[in-house]
């Protein structure tokens, strides 16, 4: 597009003996009513004057093959900009801030074209048109106050960006929903106040009547160069106020992208480091593209005012950088993929749900408004003379019932449930950290007698996943075992020369994975003790999991009145690599406490029964049992809080006795959470109630946590059943 553009900017000059503005003048006249001398007397000195936008190139030329090159890009533009605002509207898994901004930066994106490209299409099909005073300067406003939105916008982006990448542990508590909306609101604010400082500025000066303007559209330094009063007001405006509106943004941007360049640096991994300069390295392209341009046109003195210039940077900025965002900022990103793919399956596949002729309890005239819906759905996927028939949607299944039969009929017999393959085979891991014993002698007990953990139609492995650990009772040999499970760790070629707990992941991942493959274990079991109060505890990584959800109820309300608590480590900006991640369905237990290298009969007794609750529920699962909808209380990873420390980042404080052994309990602001050995209190701070979790535990002193912060959330799951019944 830039040579095409180029191109015809270079072709554009006027035959000699020509002058484009006297010949597009002439075109207006010709377009407008004739008047007679007093009348146009009159209106010369009563009406405001018009404007003739030449378009991209000057003459009265058509030129079809840059409608055509334009209206494409305008159209992959909407596409691409409408479908990422749709996405993160609807789909559950876009809810972090950053698509949050990008869903903005999307939706502004195709307003800013939407000001400029149809008025730029029309000019090239039409030259000469003529545009009216309001019309003009309502353009300008819109488009100043588009792409000044913009700029925050991306600043915004790259704010947050930074605050993940140099803050994983503080993301939550830094980008808070309230200050992402208090960031977009502003960027919006000051667009506004902005775009409309200029605009009155700019419309208050003097214009010639029958205006020819060297542009695509009403752009400030266009209408400054045409101005025939004093514009040395406005300039100033611009040179002032608008510099410094303009550079605060791409101020942010740079000290955003040079944090993110320290910390990327600071990566050992050189394939962690070559992913991450390859995606800042677009972004960068990006923001240069359309900081750059923008910088070029708008800050220079109108001496200095080029209109070939002007229109091809124009280019760049209004048309070209919001089309390449969407690809640039979403499309590339796995989560956005995935969300497009889920859409696009939802729309061609019927509803994931089922028909069953049983009793229900709805309402009848509810029900037969959601039945015509699903049947209408239905009936435009199939045959209409369908009886009884099996259709497999992904992991999902439909039973088809005959069209004949009439709504009430359906209304009194119909339910919907998730359905979900079977589970066939299961590991319980025990020995992830060696000296945590209750798992390493539930799992050697099981591999001599394993009647307990037997269920019908269901492959069950124990399995100790570091033995050389186990029998030096140490967490781990090298490095631990339960954070190696990543991509790089697990395609690193096999050598004696790589730490033994990375030799033992690929070893792991050979015999129960691969993960992320049809072929991985459905579920593993990974046991784990605590020396926090952490009770019996689950631990959740998918948020949006119904089997998990369904099961983990299941458990919770075997255990009664023995407490469950489940711990969700769902975070935008903690990727986990845990040995049971390569499952399809992973499953943590935490016991506790129990001191390091010891084992206490309540403890066992607590997992065991945690195990044999969970088999339980597979196997009813397996069997055809329908769970129904059900909701559990969790509690979310926020960030881990460290010890205080010294200069020499010794540790200065203890936890405080008022904290200790008081997990899962509320803790407020005020509370005291440390205490030094001079007798002073450190309180928690902040301004919100949190609930701390692995308060004081022995194997984080080495990763620096002195507890984690959580808050308390509700999780819902659909009903489910096993679709071989």
């Amino acid at each position: 597009m830039y040579c095409c553009a180029a191109y015809c900017f270079s072709d554009a000059r006027p035959k000699r003996g020509q002058d484009p503005d006297s010949e597009l003048a002439t075109l207006y006249q010709k377009q407008r009513p004739h008047r007679g001398g007093h009348s146009m007397a009159l209106a010369n000195l009563t009406s405001r004057p018009e404007f003739l936008l030449l378009g991209l190139m000057d003459g009265t030329d058509i030129h079809p093959l840059l409608f055509l090159l334009f209206l494409g890009v305008y159209l992959v533009n909407a596409l691409g900009n409408l479908s990422m605002v749709v996405l993160v509207r609807s789909d559950g898994a876009l809810r972090s801030p950053m698509y949050y901004f990008l869903g903005h930066l999307s939706l502004v994106d195709v307003c800013f074209t939407t000001v400029t490209v149809p008025r730029l299409l029309a000019g090239l099909l039409h030259p000469g048109q003529a545009v009216s005073f309001r019309g003009c300067f309502a353009q300008m406003y819109f488009f100043v106050a588009l792409g000044i939105t913009e700029s925050y916008l991306l600043a915004a982006m790259s704010y947050d960006r930074a605050a993940a990448v140099c803050r994983p542990l503080h993301y939550a508590a830094v980008m808070t929903p309230g200050r992402c909306m208090a960031l977009v609101g502003a960027s919006w604010a000051v667009a506004h106040l902005h775009s409309l400082l200029h605009t009155l500025l700019i419309s208050k000066l003097s214009y010639p009547r029958a205006t020819p303007v060297r542009h695509f559209f009403c752009d400030m330094t266009v209408m400054l160069s045409l101005a025939t009063s004093d514009t040395s007001a406005a300039e100033t405006a611009i040179f002032s106020e608008g510099l410094a509106v303009v550079l605060t943004p791409l101020l942010l941007v740079a000290l955003s992208y040079a944090r993110i360049l320290v910390a990327v640096l600071g990566v050992r991994s050189a394939g962690g480091r070559r992913r991450a300069f390859s995606t800042c390295g677009a972004h960068l392209v990006a923001v240069s593209l359309f900081f750059g341009s923008i910088l070029s046109v708008y800050f220079r003195p109108s001496s200095a005012y080029s209109a070939r210039y002007d229109r091809l940077a124009s280019v760049v900025y209004a048309v070209v950088t919001p089309t390449l965002n969407p690809f640039i900022y979403s499309l590339r990103n796995k989560e956005v993929k995935g969300a497009l793919k889920r859409g696009l399956r939802w729309r061609a596949a019927p509803p994931r749900a089922k028909l069953n002729l049983r009793q229900m309890t709805l309402n009848r005239p509810k029900c037969i408004a959601i039945i015509k819906k699903i049947k209408s759905s239905i009936w435009n996927q199939v045959r209409r003379d369908a009886v009884d028939r099996r259709i497999h949607y992904g992991k999902m299944r439909l039973l088809i019932v005959e069209p004949g039969i009439s709504d009430d009929f359906v209304c009194l017999s119909a339910s919907l449930s998730l359905w979900l393959d079977p589970i066939k085979k299961v590991a319980i891991f025990g020995g992830t950290h060696g000296n945590e014993l209750t798992g390493v002698f539930l799992v050697k007990h099981w591999l001599e007698t394993s009647t307990e953990i037997q269920r019908t139609g269901l492959e069950v492995k124990p399995f100790i996943t570091n033995p050389r650990a186990v029998k030096k009772c140490t967490r781990y040999i090298d490095c631990d075992l339960n954070r190696v499970f990543d991509p790089e760790n697990l395609g690193k070629k096999k050598s004696e020369d790589l730490p033994y707990e990375v030799r033992r992941a690929q070893e792991i991942n050979h015999l129960f994975g691969p993960k992320d493959s049809e072929d991985s274990y459905d579920i593993i079991f990974d046991l784990h003790n605590t020396t926090s109060n952490m009770g019996c505890t689950l631990i959740l990584e998918d948020s949006r999991n119904d089997f998990l959800i369904q099961m983990f109820h299941y458990i919770k309300t075997s255990l009664a009145p023995l407490p469950c608590y489940v711990y969700l480590i769902e975070h935008p900006s903690l990727k986990y690599a845990t040995t049971r991640s390569i499952a399809k369905y992973p499953v943590g237990i935490e016991v506790g406490p129990q001191p390091q290298g010891v084992l206490r009969a309540d403890i066992l007794d607590q997992m065991r029964k945690m195990i044999q609750h969970a088999l339980d529920f597979i196997h009813n699962f397996n069997e055809g049992k329908e769970f129904p909808p059900c909701a559990i209380e969790v509690y979310k990873i926020m960030e881990k809080v460290d010890y205080p420390r010294n200069e020499s980042g010794e540790i200065s404080a203890i936890i405080h006795p008022k904290l200790q052994d008081q997990d899962w309990k509320p803790l407020h602001p005020e509370d005291p959470v440390f205490l030094t050995l001079d007798g002073k209190t450190i309180s928690l701070g902040g301004d919100q109630t949190v609930y701390p979790v692995f308060v004081n535990e022995a194997a984080y002193y080495e990763k620096k946590e002195a507890f984690a912060k959580t808050t308390k959330l509700t999780l819902n799951a659909n009903s489910i059943r096993s679709s071989l019944h």
